[in-house]
C-alpha cells in the first residue's frame, strides 16, 4: 500500500511538472520567454523566422501558450538590435505595462514608425540607439507620450499634476512662474535644436533623441507644462505665421484680471540669471516681444492680429497647413479666455 502510495505521488507531480511550459518559446513570429508560470507574464527576447526579413511587425499583448495567456511586460535588451523592419506596431491593451530595455531597438537604421494602440509604455534611455528620425503615433501615442514627458519631469525634479498653478494670486502666479523658467532652462541645456531630421515636431521622438526644431521644441515645453498641471488652455504654441515660434501663456493675478505673456525658450540667454526663482524678463508683454523678434527672428510678421496659435497635440499629426492653426484673436474669443494682451 506505501509503495502504491508512493508510486501515485511520483505520477502526479510528474504530470504538474509537465503541465507547466518550457521558458523559452518560439511561435514562428517571436521568442520569448515566460517569466514563471503562474505570472502570466512574458518577456520578447528576439525574432523568429516569419518577422526575419519583414517590414512591419505586430508585437501582440500576449501569447497563448497551452491555453494560458501570458502577457508582454518586457522588450528585453538587444531584443530587435539590427532588424530591418520599418514600422512596429505595439498592439498591447490596459493589461499590458511594457518596458523598453536598453539597446531592445539597438542599431534598427530602417526603423520609420512606431504605431501605439495602447498599454502603459516606458522607454529606457538607450532603448532606440543607432535609430533616427522614428516618428511616433496611434491611438495609445498620448499616454505614451505623457508616460514620456512624467518620467523625464520626475529625473528634472519638477512637479507632475500640480494643482495650484491656476490659482488667481501671487503665490500661484510666482509658483507658475518660476517653474516654467526652470523648464525652458531644462530644455534649452538638454535639447539640440539642430540636426532634427523629419521627426523635429514629434513630442515622443524629441524626447527620446533630445532633438527638435523650434516649433516641435515650443510644443514639448507646453505639453511638459501641462503634465506639470498647468491647465492647456492658459498655455498655447504660437506663431507669426511666417518664420518663428514661441509660447504664450496667461496668467491669473486676481479674480477680476489676468494677462498673457510671450516666452522665448530658444534664444533666451539663461547664463546671466542666477537666483532661484526666475528673471524679470523672461516673460514678455507684446510689446517687448516685437522688439525681440526684430532681433532674433527672420521676417516675421509684425502685426499680431496675424499670429497664429499651433493647435496639434505631441507632433502626430504634423503638417503646415491652416488645418492646425487658428489665429490667436479668434482662439481666444472662441474659448472666452480673455486677458490682457497688450
Amino acid at each position: 500500500m506505501k509503495l502504491l502510495s508512493i508510486i501515485t505521488l511520483a505520477i502526479l507531480n510528474f504530470c504538474l511538472v509537465s503541465a507547466i511550459p518550457t521558458k523559452v518559446q518560439r511561435n514562428g513570429k517571436f521568442i520569448f520567454w515566460i517569466t514563471g508560470a503562474s505570472s502570466g507574464k512574458c518577456s520578447i527576447y528576439g525574432l523568429d523566422s516569419e518577422y526575419k526579413n519583414a517590414k512591419e511587425i505586430i508585437v501582440p499583448s500576449y501569447f497563448v501558450v497551452e491555453g494560458e495567456k501570458y502577457y508582454v511586460t518586457e522588450i528585453m535588451n538587444g531584443a530587435f538590435a539590427n532588424e530591418k523592419f520599418e514600422k512596429v506596431t505595439f498592439d498591447f491593451s490596459g493589461r499590458n505595462d511594457v518596458e523598453l530595455i536598453d539597446s531592445s531597438f539597438l542599431n534598427c537604421k530602417n526603423l520609420k514608425e512606431i504605431y501605439v494602440i495602447g498599454g502603459q509604455i516606458t522607454v529606457n534611455s538607450n532603448a532606440f540607439t543607432g535609430t533616427k528620425d522614428v516618428i511616433f503615433n496611434g491611438p495609445g501615442y498620448s499616454t505614451f507620450a505623457k508616460r514620456l514627458g512624467e518620467k523625464l519631469l520626475k529625473s528634472w525634479g519638477l512637479p507632475v499634476n500640480y494643482k495650484g498653478y491656476e490659482e488667481a494670486g501671487t503665490e500661484s502666479r510666482n509658483k507658475k512662474m518660476t517653474d516654467l523658467y526652470k523648464l525652458a532652462k531644462k530644455i534649452k541645456e538638454n535639447f539640440n535644436q539642430y540636426n532634427w531630421g523629419s521627426a523635429g515636431n514629434n513630442f515622443a521622438s524629441i524626447i527620446i533623441y533630445r532633438t527638435g526644431n523650434i516649433r516641435g521644441l515650443h510644443m514639448v515645453y507646453r505639453e511638459l507644462a501641462r503634465i506639470m498641471g498647468v491647465d492647456a488652455n492658459t498655455f498655447l504654441t504660437v506663431s507669426d505665421g511666417s518664420c518663428t515660434f514661441w509660447s504664450y501663456i496667461q496668467f491669473k493675478y486676481d479674480k477680476w484680471y489676468d494677462t498673457w505673456y510671450s516666452v522665448d525658450i530658444i534664444n533666451y540667454n539663461y547664463s546671466k540669471y542666477t537666483g532661484s526663482t526666475y528673471p524679470s524678463d523672461f516673460f514678455m508683454k507684446t510689446s517687448k516681444v516685437i522688439t525681440h523678434l526684430s532681433d532674433i527672428s527672420c521676417n516675421y510678421n509684425k502685426d499680431p492680429s496675424k499670429w497664429y496659435v499651433y493647435l496639434a497635440r505631441f507632433g502626430s499629426d504634423y503638417d503646415y497647413s491652416i488645418s492646425t492653426r487658428e489665429l490667436i484673436d479668434d482662439y481666444i474669443k472662441k474659448n472666452k479666455l480673455g486677458g490682457d494682451r497688450a
